[in-house]
């Protein structure tokens, strides 16, 4: 029970000692310590988690004994009630017996007395050796047949007056252990409640948490769809927000921002074809207009303003480490590994604000999602997906290309 009650005020006072990360440049330790709280919070849902579904088990297991016990008592009440039964079939039998010996020598068993007196007068009484022999005879047998035929009746009404002795004495023991299992179950219940208002206000607390990711994930995604939102965006800013969009939805875990995220991939793959058939149809204009002036020597050059400024907005030189094994980054999301995609990176934002989009050349393209304490100045830390990689990239010098900010 302690156990359980720890582990809820253990999480609610981390739920309630979270403060809501803000991007500034000058919110790098508020970030670090909010990373801190929901990595101690994954580790305390985990752990009551287990707590609930062993609770659950025991619970399970403790109602279906009780039922077995209710069905093996109702089972020795059905056996008492056929017992008794017989116990009533065999008295009957005996008093039919008593009365057939009442009816076969009643002046000899009237009286209950079965003295050799009353034998001997019965056998006296006969006329002629013949008779008397008969007598002897017949009374041999009947008292014989007679006292079997008791002694045997009384015998099986004793055994089954036994046996309902101990079928009660049976059916006790079982209601006396259901009479604990039910304390138990009691017990166990209680704990179950506390467990479960534990986990109604943990839940309260995990929707302000969710709350959170929701809005830096909205801050992830916030510059490609800004891109695809502008009016004045090229194909090629169009397609580079696309690809990010689409590189960025695994790390994602907020529904409504994953609906977002795929609605404005679908929107930007939109307007890139739309763009593409307008450019294709005002180059057919073009080429259309100048084979009808060929022949105006004004019209043979053309003028191209458009400059380029590179495809980075920054670049640095840095020094890099590597890291593995967090569950959640400083912005609240996922951190990932994949060459193919996008990684996530750890950053000083006072350098790299969280939330850029970078390129490191043999790491790939990544998001700066993520903080250190040790991250300061112009030092970043790239996320692995094993300790062994990790330790083989060791400490390396390397170039990061700024492309967008967040």
């Amino acid at each position: 029970m302690k156990k359980f009650l720890i582990s809820f005020f253990t999480i609610s006072t981390l739920m309630f000692n979270i403060a809501f990360p803000a991007f500034a440049d000058d919110a790098k330790k508020t970030i670090d310590e909010n990373k801190v709280h929901f990595n101690q919070i994954s580790d305390e849902i985990k752990t009551l988690d287990s707590n609930i579904q062993a609770l659950d088990g025991d619970i399970s297991s403790l109602n279906s004994t009780i039922e077995n016990n209710k069905n093996k008592i109702s089972s020795i009440e059905n056996e008492i009630k056929t017992t008794q039964g017989k116990i009533e079939s065999t008295r009957k039998q005996i008093q039919d017996g008593q009365d057939v010996l009442s009816d076969r020598l009643r002046a000899i068993y009237k009286s209950g007395n079965y003295s050799i007196s009353n034998y001997l007068a019965f056998i006296f009484e006969s006329n002629g050796l013949a008779d008397l022999l008969g007598r002897i005879n017949a009374v041999q047998k009947i008292v014989g047949a007679d006292t079997d035929m008791i002694t045997e009746l009384k015998g099986n009404e004793q055994a089954l007056q036994n046996d309902i002795k101990n079928l009660n004495d049976n059916k006790n023991q079982i209601v006396k252990l259901n009479e604990e299992n039910t304390s138990k179950l009691k017990t166990l219940v209680d704990k179950q409640n506390t467990l479960k208002e534990s986990k109604a206000k943990f839940d309260e607390q995990k929707a302000k948490v969710q709350s959170v990711i929701e809005e830096n994930e909205n801050k992830l995604i916030a510059n490609p769809i800004s891109v695809i939102d502008s009016s004045s965006s090229s194909i090629s800013a169009l397609q580079n927000a696309v690809t990010t969009l689409k590189d960025l939805i695994p790390q994602l875990s907020t529904n409504n921002v994953i609906n977002k995220a795929n609605s404005y991939v679908s929107k930007g793959n939109g307007l890139i074809d739309q763009k593409k058939k307008d450019e294709a149809k005002k180059k057919e204009e073009q080429n259309k207009a100048n084979s009808n002036n060929n022949s105006n020597p004004n019209n043979n050059s053309s003028n191209n303003n458009n400059s380029s400024s590179g495809p980075y907005l920054k670049t640095l030189t840095v020094e890099a480490t590597a890291y593995s094994g967090h569950t959640i980054t400083a912005m609240g999301t996922k951190p990932v590994r994949d060459p193919n995609g996008i990684s996530t990176i750890a950053v000083d934002p006072n350098v790299i604000p969280l939330g850029s989009k970078v390129f490191i050349p043999g790491y790939g393209y990544a998001i700066a999602a993520d903080t250190g304490g040790v991250i300061l100045g112009n030092k970043i830390d790239l996320f692995m997906n094993s300790k062994e990689e990790c330790t083989a990239f060791g400490r390396q010098t390397v170039t990061v290309h700024i492309i967008s900010y967040s």
